[in-house]
C-alpha cells in the first residue's frame, strides 16, 4: 500500500476519500481510464474500486464508455461545479466589468480563481470582434503559460507559492513557453512590482493576453481579471493602453471588493516594463 492509503485520520472516511481521489484522478486525465488503471494509481485492490466506481457511477459522478468500458466524469460534476460558481461574490460583481473591458478593448475578457493546480476560469465575456478566443467557464489557466495564471501565483502567500513550484511540471506549449523554476519566479516577482502579467504567445501561437490582480478588504487577491486575443490585433504597441486598462479594472474591482484605497495598486506607473 502506498502512503497515501497507509495512514488516515479518524476524520477520514476512507471509502469516501478514495472515491473522490477517483474522480481528481479522471479529472486530469486527457481520456477515459479503466479499472486496473486506476487501482493501480490508487494501489488498491481492482475489487474496491469496482464498488467505488459503481457507486460514482449511479450517482452520476462518473460515466463508463459501453465499448472501452473506461470511465471518464458525468455530468453530475458540471452541475455542482456550476452551483458553486454561481456562489462567488466576485463573479457577481465583475459581470458588468468584464464587459466592459470587451466594449473598451474589443477583446475576450476572462475571471479567474485560485486552485491549487492551476487558475480556473469562473466567468468570461466574448468579443464581438473576427477571430475573438473564447474560453470555457471552469477551463484551467496553467500557471506558467498564461497572464491571468501568473498573475494568480504571483500574489499567492509565499508558502503557498513554494508548495505549488516545488513539483511543478513546465510543460512546453510553444517557443515562448516559460520552461524553468527561475524564470517563472523572477517573472512572479516583477509581476508582483507591477501589478499585471502577459503571455506572449506562451500557452497558444498566436494569442496573447494581459491580467491584473483583484484584492479584496483584507489585501489578499481573490481573482484575476484579463483580456485575450489574436496577435495581430493584440499588437506590442498596444500593450501600454491596454495595459492600463485591464490594471484600471482590476483596481476597480478591489475597491468593490474592500480593497483600501489609500494602499498603492500601480495603475499607470512603470507599464512600459514589459513582462514577457
Amino acid at each position: 500500500m502506498n502512503q497515501e492509503n497507509k495512514h488516515y485520520s479518524r476524520n477520514v472516511i476512507q471509502s469516501l476519500d478514495r472515491g473522490l481521489i477517483i474522480m481528481e484522478y479522471l479529472s486530469r486525465s486527457q481520456d477515459h481510464m479503466g479499472l486496473p488503471e486506476l487501482a493501480q494509481l490508487l494501489d488498491v485492490d481492482p475489487s474496491t474500486v469496482y464498488r467505488l466506481l459503481g457507486t460514482l457511477l449511479n450517482r452520476g459522478f462518473v460515466v463508463q464508455d459501453p465499448v472501452s468500458k473506461k470511465y471518464t466524469l458525468g455530468l453530475k460534476v458540471i452541475e455542482l461545479s456550476r452551483r458553486a460558481i454561481d456562489t462567488i461574490q466576485i463573479r457577481v460583481t465583475s459581470k458588468s466589468y468584464l464587459r466592459k473591458l470587451v466594449d473598451e478593448t474589443g477583446e475576450s475578457s476572462n475571471l479567474a480563481i485560485f486552485s491549487d493546480k492551476a487558475a480556473i476560469c469562473i466567468d468570461h465575456k466574448m468579443s464581438q470582434s473576427p477571430l475573438a478566443v473564447t474560453n470555457e467557464i471552469g477551463e484551467s489557466f496553467i500557471y506558467h503559460a498564461t497572464a491571468i495564471g501568473k498573475v494568480i501565483l504571483a500574489f499567492q502567500p509565499e508558502d503557498i507559492r513554494e508548495q505549488i513550484l516545488a513539483n511543478y511540471t513546465f510543460e512546453r506549449f510553444t517557443h515562448n513557453t516559460i520552461s524553468s523554476v527561475g524564470t517563472l519566479k523572477n517573472q512572479l516577482e516583477l509581476i508582483r512590482n507591477y501589478y499585471f502579467s502577459v503571455d506572449d504567445e506562451e500557452r497558444f501561437l498566436g494569442v496573447r493576453c494581459i491580467a491584473a490582480p483583484i484584492f479584496d478588504f483584507t489585501e489578499k487577491l481573490i481573482a484575476g481579471i484579463g483580456i485575450t486575443g489574436p496577435s495581430s490585433r493584440l499588437s506590442l504597441d498596444r500593450f501600454p493602453s491596454l495595459i492600463t486598462q485591464v490594471k484600471k479594472t482590476g483596481y476597480e474591482l478591489s475597491i468593490m471588493s474592500g480593497f483600501p484605497q489609500h494602499k498603492a495598486y500601480p495603475i499607470v506607473d512603470s507599464i512600459h516594463q514589459e513582462i514577457s
